[in-house]
Formats: C-alpha cells, structure tokens, sequence
C-alpha cells in the first residue's frame, strides 16, 4: 500500500489488521469502534485500487459471486460506487438463479450469457482437436452438452483422452473420467477438494501424510489435464480448481467414511493455527460429524462478525450452528448452549432486520418458550424483551405496555438489576409515547438509578442497545413535551457524548435516530439537523436502514419548518417507506403532521388530509398521544391554506386546548404561534399577541433558540 498512495499509519495498521498482523506495536492502537474501522477498512482498499487504477488500467474479477458472503459483496459495492471516472473494470460473473444485487449505477452494464448455439459449440471442439473424434461422436457431444461451455470443453477432452467413443450421461461423469484416467494424482485431488475449490500443497501434503514434493507432483499432473490451476504460477504452493464443479466432482466421489475423515483431519490440522477462520472450522467439524465443535466454532464465527459488526454473515453462522445443534443428544450442555446462541441470533436480527421483522419476532418467542419450559428468569426476561419490540415498533402502544409492567416484575424477583433498568426504560418509552408526562418521567427516572454506566455498557448488545443511552433518548423526548429545551440539548450532547464510551454500533445508529427526531420535531435547531446528519452518516456506514430513514425523517421535519416543503416531501416520503417496509411504526403519528403540511403547501392537499386521517387513528387505535395535539394543529393548517379561516381557527382552539390538557407546552406553543397568525390576517393581531406572550412565558428555557426568537419578534418581546 506503500507503494501505491500516500497511506499514513491509520491506514496501514488498518489493513496490517486484516492481513492478521500485529500492526499495534509499530503503529499503535487504532482508535476506532468496530463499525467505523470496518467502514474504513472498505474505504482504504477502494482508494488504493482508484490509486493503482491511476498509474495503469486495473481490471478485478469477481467469479461466482452467488456463492460471495455478505461483507465481499459490501466491498465491490464500495468500489462501484469509486467506479465511474477512474480506469477500472470490474468484471462480476453469476449464475442466473443467483444474481447478485449490485448497487444502481448508470455505468453499470448486466450482460446475460446464453447457452452456446450449435455453431459455438461445434468451435469449441474444433479448437480442442476435433480432427481426433470421428463426425457421430462430435455430433453426440453437440447434442448432450446443451450448449454449457464447461460440459463442452470436458466431454471433448474425455472422449480425446480416453480414445473412446462412449459419451458420457452427464457433466459430473465426464468430470470423473478425467480423474479416473489419472489415478496417481486422484486421492491428492480428492483431499484437496475436501479443502475448498481454492487449497495449498502443504496443508494437503499433511492430511494426506505423504511430502510436498509428491503433491506437487500429482498437482502438476493435474494442471497438464487442465483440471487444476496454479495461483502465481505454482510459486507460493497455492492452487484452484479450474472450475467449482470440478471440485465437486473429486469430493462427491469420496466414499462419506472417507470423507468425513479427511474433514477431522482437516479440522485437527487447522484449530491450532490462530488465524484458522472460526467459520471454517465450523463447516470441517459439522462435515466431521464433531458436533461440538461444529456449535462452538459456529458460535465464535457469529461473535466474530457480530464484533465487526456483519449482521448478514453473524445470523448465517448462528442459523447453521443451531441446525448442528439438534443433531446432538438432548443435555443441560445442549440446551445452554441452544440459548446462546438465539440469544446472538435475536442481537443480530435486532440490528439487520429490525424490532419487527418476523425473523426477529419468531427468535425471541423461541426464547419465551424456551425460558419458561426450563423455568429459567434471567431467560425469559430475553424473550419478553423481544416481544415487547415486536409490540412497541409497530406503535402498538398499550400491550407494549403490559410486557414491560411484566418485566418490571419478573426483573424484580430475579434481582437482576440490568434487567430491573431494562423494565422501567421500557415502561418509560412507552409512557412518552402516549405522551404520560409524568410517570413517563417517573419510570425513566427509576431506570436511571438502577443503571451501572461501568458494568452495564459492556452488555449493550443484551437488549439490543445500551439501556441507559435508550433511557436517556425518551428523557429527551419528555424535556421536548414540556418545553425544556436547553436541558434537552444538553442531554443531547451527553448522549452524543456517551456513544463513544459504549463503543456500540446499534446504539449509536439508534441513540442519533432518536435524538434527531426529538429535536427536529420541537425545533432545537440547528443541533437536531447536525445530529440528524450525523446520524444518516453512521447509520449508511454500518449499513443500518432503520435508523438512516429515521435520521433522513428527522432532517426533512427540520426543512419543514424551515419553509422549504419541496426539498422535505421527496425525503419526508422515502423514510416513510422505508420506515414502513421495516414495520417500524411508532414514530409515524409524529412525522406524518410534518408530512401533510409539506404536502399541502405544494398543492397536494387530498393526500395530505388522507394523512392527517391516518395519523388520528393511529392516535386513538394505540393511544399515541405523544403528538395528538400536533396532529390537530397541522389539521387546522390544512383549514388555514384553504382559506377556511373559521374551522381553522375552532381547530387551532382546540390544539391549544389539548396541549395543555396533556401538559405538552411545545405543541401548546406551535398552536399559539400558528392561531396568532390567523388572527393578525382578522384584524385581531393584538388578541394573537397577547395570547402567543402568555404561552411563551411559561417557558424557562430556550429563549436563544430559532423558535423562541421567532415567537419573541412576533410579540414584541425581548429575545
């Protein structure tokens, strides 16, 4: 790397990382979280091709890739987005049925190869030797080899080899006659396929306890029939199938006794190495019929990517380690470990999925089932968690509810003081969504004396984010409700403040969602955009959709009020979408009046009332009262645009009124400034102001912010 750009130390430990090597001595420690290192680590091998790309053409070649794992296929999408101006080719070849989703570019061409006709494969077998095969067997070749250019190629060069005139079934048999016509080399391509399509002499000589150099030898052999290539040149020992079917041809020849040797031996051979892939070993083990070891490395994969994080290749690991698992006899041993691992595999779905996703949904009511079939608390607890957010994500606000109460109590006797936090942040979160000031602030309140900021952050990934970092998102959420802005602020900035601490990537796309919405809703500007930014950024970094939308939705609330409707409604829409695709509903009584109003001031006033409609009902169905009184503002707005001035003011009276009755002085305060308007249009400007002074009076705080100063110029007030 060096060679190609200036890369400074960051940079090169970065990547002495991924190679395995101990670059902390030389370089020092790199101060990153997990996910900013792995989004770094992407970045810094997309520069340095654009750097290599810049001295001389590069062309990269992905083959196969519906066999590619998740994060690979994150690196090319990296390095297509790098693509468009630099001199690089990237060539990506799949199967059909597994065609790989590549990011949407306009200087991305798809190419879909058809089978060969008759006169392409009839130039295949002339360029092999045709002159060697009489015209029957070259006519039975075209006829059988359906015009797969592989199947084509090999069934040539067997009926050229053999001397016979026989042609064989299928691509499989033809691939075995070529072994079988080499049967000195055969066993060492049999245990070389055990490794994998790409292998290495060495470990190859070890398993099959015969020396390199006779490797070497039987793998020449091999590449002069063209069924095996050398990688470099055969220099570093290292080598591939010519074709993933030819290695599964020399496996699935194996008798399985055979086979599930090698695979021990394999595994034997490779668990003492510090750099074996945990994943690796897990796949020999499972083959090896090592069921333990299969559900141990299986699991230690899973922390692996968890840790990277790799939510995708994490619940791969976790779903295979759990079918291993019920392979095995029945145990205390088996069953504690089947609850490690839904435990990781529910964290993983939290975070790739989302609350509500019936994958996620599913794994935590197996956990329920499972904690109460063994009478196991600190267990069951997990799973009402998880049913909890399969009820709060939705907004279904009152059973959401009830599973809290029955964490508070089932916590409670287990003396579980995580969980007891847990509990009462449940409840809080619940409670601010029905917009229930004060027990909201009460139960927050106990959640924030139970939590450990020492212990409790290193379990972070235990309810999917940090309990009080979550606790503390609501506290804002509450402070916004009752017009303390500053204090909200400045718990913003201690959230913001915190993330680092806990170094969690879920809690940190979830904490900046949360805390841009609640400050872009009251408009603690310009702090909630430059959150509600900084949000969209991390949250594409670690690949969390959930929470980009909610910080896209947050921004777009903020380019609301500050009168640009047609820059928020594009935005405001795809959130939205996203938001609902990912059953994430909650929030939507609270975006959707933002919604409507930036609908109606660009002229789409029947969806916009549409909206609106939506947005009540959502209000009584789960008693979201959190933002009822926005909702009525927003509809007297739409009355008000219409130049319906009468109904709009009843229906501004009314905002106002619900405000005060629910407590909510920042709503109380939009109502006001909005009917103070009307009232200046009705010659009644005097009435407006003294009504807007008498409300922004009760606030103690935030005198310095947009909104308040606004109000402050309206009435005549010092800001």
């Amino acid at each position: 790397f060096g060679e190609v750009g200036e890369s400074d130390d960051c940079e090169v430990a970065v990547i002495a990382e991924l190679l395995g090597l101990d670059a902390e001595a030389r370089y020092g420690p790199v101060e990153m979280s997990p996910s900013a290192r792995r989004a770094a680590t992407f970045s810094i091998l997309a520069s340095n091709i654009v750097a290599l790309s810049r001295r001389a053409p590069v062309l990269i070649m992905l083959e196969d890739a519906h066999w590619a794992d998740p994060t690979t296929l994150e690196l090319i999408g990296t390095i297509i987005d790098r693509l468009e101006s630099e001199r690089i080719m990237l060539l990506v070849t799949s199967r059909p049925e597994g065609e790989v989703a590549l990011p949407n570019r306009a200087y991305i061409t798809s190419i879909t190869l058809n089978r060969l006709d008759r006169k392409g494969v009839a130039e295949i077998i002339e360029r092999l030797g045709a002159g060697r095969l009489p015209p029957e067997t070259i006519e039975a070749i075209i006829e059988r080899t359906d015009g797969v250019p592989l199947f084509v190629e090999e069934l040539t060069k067997a009926m050229i080899e053999s001397g016979e005139m026989t042609v064989p079934a299928s691509l499989h048999d033809t691939l075995m006659s070529r072994l079988d016509r080499v049967p000195e080399v055969k066993e060492v391509a049999q245990i070389a396929s055990v490794f994998g399509r790409d292998f290495e002499a060495d470990p190859v000589a070890s398993v099959a306890e015969i020396s390199h150099n006779r490797v070497i030898e039987a793998l020449d052999g091999l590449r002069k029939v063209e069924l095996v290539y050398a990688r470099l040149g055969g220099e570093d020992g290292r080598f591939s199938f010519k074709h993933a079917l030819v290695r599964d041809a020399a496996y699935e020849s194996l008798l399985n006794r055979r086979r599930q040797e090698i695979h021990g031996r394999i595994l034997d051979l490779l668990k003492d190495n510090p750099s074996a892939m945990p994943g690796v070993l897990a796949q020999h083990a499972a083959e090896a019929q090592r069921y333990d070891e299969a559900v141990h490395y299986g699991r230690l994969a899973a922390e692996q990517a968890l840790r990277r994080p790799a939510y995708a290749e994490a619940i791969a690991h976790l779903e295979t380690a759990l079918g291993v698992l019920d392979k095995l006899e029945p145990s205390e041993a088996a069953q504690a470990e089947r609850k490690r691992l839904l435990l990781l595999s529910g964290q993983a779905r939290i975070s790739h999925f989302g609350y509500a996703h019936e994958s996620t949904v599913g794994t935590f009511a197996e956990i329920e089932r499972i904690a109460r079939e063994t009478d196991d608390t600190v267990f069951l607890i997990e799973g009402l968690y998880g049913r909890w957010a399969a009820h709060y994500v939705p907004g279904q606000l009152p059973p959401a509810l009830k599973v809290a109460d029955t964490i508070c109590h089932v916590s409670a006797e287990a003396d579980d003081t995580h969980a007891r936090a847990l509990g009462h942040r449940l409840r809080g979160t619940v409670l601010t969504m029905m917009g229930r000031v004060d027990p909201a602030s009460k139960a927050l309140g106990e959640a924030e004396q139970l939590y450990d900021p020492e212990e409790h952050p290193k379990h972070a990934a235990r309810f999917g984010q940090d309990v009080g970092i979550a606790g503390k998102c609501y506290r804002i959420g509450v402070l916004v409700l009752v017009g303390r802005f500053d204090s909200a602020a400045a718990l913003a900035r201690d959230v913001i403040a915190d993330l680092d601490r806990v170094n969690h990537a879920h809690t940190n796309g979830y904490a900046l969602g949360h805390v841009a919405l609640f400050l872009c809703a009251a408009e603690i500007l310009p702090l909630g955009v430059e959150v509600a930014r900084q949000c969209i950024e991390v949250s594409e970094r670690d690949r969390m959709p959930l929470w980009a939308a909610l910080g896209r939705a947050a921004h777009s609330m903020a380019e609301v009020q500050e009168g640009r409707a047609e820059e928020a409604v594009p935005e405001l829409r795809n959130a939205l979408d996203t938001l609902e695709r990912l059953k994430f509903r909650v929030f939507r009584p609270l975006l959707l009046p933002s919604y409507a109003v930036a609908l109606a001031r660009t002229g789409e006033l029947s969806t916009a009332t549409a909206r609106l409609t939506e947005a009540r009902d959502l209000v009584e169905e789960n008693e979201a009262r959190y933002s009822e009184a926005e909702i009525l503002t927003a509809e007297a707005q739409l009355l008000h645009l219409q130049g319906d001035l009468l109904n709009a003011e009843s229906g501004y009276r009314h905002a106002l009124g619900r405000a005060r009755d629910l407590g909510h002085l920042s709503w109380e305060l939009r109502a006001a400034e909005s009917l103070a308007g009307l009232l200046s249009e009705t010659d009644r400007a005097g009435e407006g102001r003294t009504l807007l002074a008498s409300v922004r009076g009760r606030f103690e705080e935030g005198h310095a912010l947009p909104l308040l100063q606004r109000v402050g110029r309206t009435t005549g007030e010092q800001a």
